[in-house]
């Protein structure tokens, strides 16, 4: 796409894409799926300043809200979703290119956040989007990353339920770009990591097996990389 036929897709996206898929009506109380991925990661600390990546119609952001953090910012290129946010969510949103603003050299956010923001990326510009989150960064500071699990048994609905999504990742291959990026340590986890497997994941670990393939260690629908600085 070019950047006018570009700009026209991301005008359209929340109504022909992401309210097709979330109940808009639901964002608060859906919120509540982060609680069992982030509540054993965030910091302890209600003060610390986080970016929302991509963020969306604004489950994340309500989960910190619900969760009392007080210094967040959000950002997301669809237009649509920006206003729904500002609104109902959070009023420190921004519309925009993410890949542009971290270019522009924000700097001292404790932490950033890309829920299914990375898939979306080309692969040309993916070590440089988490270069540039690095740099954004504060000294010690984290980047946590959710994604959809091209491991999971029903990956491809995933992959391609997105027009927009360019890149599919692996508990291995999203390692391989964290740690190229410079982060140390990087820990990719299930997003059951706080809480129990689904009862079919030792099953397909089976199935695995008895196809001659070595299981993943991670068969969850999503990925999280913790990535510290």
């Amino acid at each position: 796409m070019n950047g006018k036929h570009e700009e026209e897709f991301w005008k359209s996206y929340a109504e022909n894409h992401f309210w097709r898929l979330n109940d808009r009506t639901k964002v608060k109380e859906n919120s509540v799926y982060y609680d069992r991925i982030y509540d054993a990661l965030l910091p302890g600390d209600r003060s610390v300043r986080i970016l929302d990546i991509g963020c969306g119609g604004g489950h994340f952001l309500h989960y910190l809200v619900r969760k009392g953090y007080t210094r967040m910012e959000g950002i997301d290129i669809a237009p649509g979703l920006v206003r729904f946010v500002r609104e109902e969510i959070w009023p420190g949103v921004q519309e925009g290119d993410a890949m542009e603003y971290l270019r522009s050299g924000p700097h001292g956010y404790d932490v950033l956040v890309a829920n299914d923001f990375i898939e979306h990326l080309p692969k040309r510009t993916i070590i440089e989007f988490l270069f540039l989150c690095r740099d954004a960064l504060a000294g010690g500071g984290m980047l946590l990353l959710k994604t959809p699990n091209m491991s999971h048994p029903f990956a491809s609905r995933n992959r391609y339920v997105d027009f927009s999504h360019e890149t599919g990742f692996t508990e291995h291959s999203l390692y391989e770009v964290c740690a190229a990026a410079c982060f140390d340590p990087v820990e990719i986890l299930s997003e059951h990591h706080a809480s129990a497997e689904p009862k079919a994941v030792p099953w397909f670990r089976r199935l695995y097996t008895w196809m001659g393939q070595a299981p993943p260690n991670i068969l969850s629908t999503n990925l999280i990389a913790c990535c510290r600085k």
